[in-house]
């Protein structure tokens, strides 16, 4: 696979600021393998379909605590929510009340597969932070799910990076 230069990303990549308030989620946290993460991928499924809340209905977020090609399986988390403005009743799913916290953000809209995520997570996170002159959050990084199969071909995902600022 061939690496974009730095010029490239920076034409395909476009970086935005934006002030978010804070995210009232229901979650379901992901602590290890990440091999396994789609038997914590699908209980989330299975509550928002007993809840009646579909993607179209309820925004979708992951919570990047680690990153799986760089820490040991065992020490990788992923939080995996759904926008949830009420109180999560007790449920056999480990789904659970959560808050994403608002504030300043830098976001890149990323339009593919996941198989290139990397490649514009690297770039928010490295190269337009370091010319932005902007510091990260400590905080997660944090993927919006906006589109995503089988809403529409894994080819048209799409994905908004964000970045959480100081």
């Amino acid at each position: 696979m061939q690496t974009k230069s730095k010029q490239q990303m920076e034409q395909q990549y476009q970086v935005e600021q934006q002030v978010l308030a804070d995210i009232p989620v229901a979650v379901v946290s992901h602590k290890g393998d990440p091999a396994k993460l789609g038997a914590s991928i699908g209980r989330i499924i299975a509550w928002r379909e007993k809840e009646r809340l579909p993607p179209q209905l309820a925004r979708t977020f992951n919570l990047l605590y680690a990153d799986p090609a760089t820490c040991a399986p065992d020490a990788f988390q992923m939080d995996i929510c759904c926008e949830y403005p009420g109180r999560v009743e007790e449920n056999d799913f480990g789904v659970e009340d959560g808050l994403i916290p608002g504030g300043n953000f830098a976001v890149l809209r990323y339009v593919g597969d996941d198989a290139g995520l990397t490649d514009a997570i690297n770039y928010l996170c490295r190269d337009w932070l370091a010319q932005s002159q902007q510091q990260a959050r400590s905080a997660p990084l944090m993927l919006e799910r906006v589109k995503f199969f089988p809403d529409v071909p894994v080819h048209q995902a799409i994905t908004d990076i964000l970045l959480p600022l100081n």
